[in-house]
């Protein structure tokens, strides 16, 4: 009998591919691999249901160009219904190159939809300290907060 993580195994390649693919006329296909009730975060976000995390994904398309994922590691949990993926986000604003890399937290139902994606990164390092006033005064705080070496 496989296990968990062997049983969504194929569920996940499928989300990691939707994902890698993802674009503003797939975002509807969603539906095919997260659960109606979904429940999504990000740094900015917090949304239940299919419709609402299709939503965040529309508004990411709008304020940022040439939007691309790639997941370039995963790992299982231990209740092998939970996955572990890590990935960067390219994309440009106003014509620069940037970045984001994070990590996310995925959990399959028992038919192998996504029923929790919940996305970790930095949203200080690559988002507030990229805003001039912001980054000051980040700056400020973070020199106060570190540790300096002897």
């Amino acid at each position: 009998m496989p296990s968990y993580s062997e049983k969504f195994q194929k569920p996940l390649e499928e989300y990691i591919s939707f994902f890698e693919t993802l674009s503003p006329r797939s975002i509807p296909l969603i539906e095919k691999v997260v659960h109606p009730l979904v429940h999504f975060t990000d740094p900015f976000n917090d949304v239940r249901g299919s419709a609402d995390m299709q939503a965040v994904f529309k508004k990411a398309f709008e304020d940022v160009e040439n939007l691309k994922f790639k997941v370039f590691d995963h790992s299982w949990g231990q209740d092998e219904a939970t996955a572990y993926l890590k990935w960067r986000c390219d994309f440009s604003r106003s014509g620069k190159a940037d970045y984001i890399i994070g990590m996310s937290e995925v959990r399959f139902t028992e038919e192998g939809l996504v029923e929790s994606h919940y996305d970790f990164w930095d949203s200080g390092l690559y988002v507030y300290e990229k805003v001039p006033v912001l980054r000051t005064l980040i700056r400020f705080i973070k020199n106060k907060l570190s540790v300096r070496p002897s």
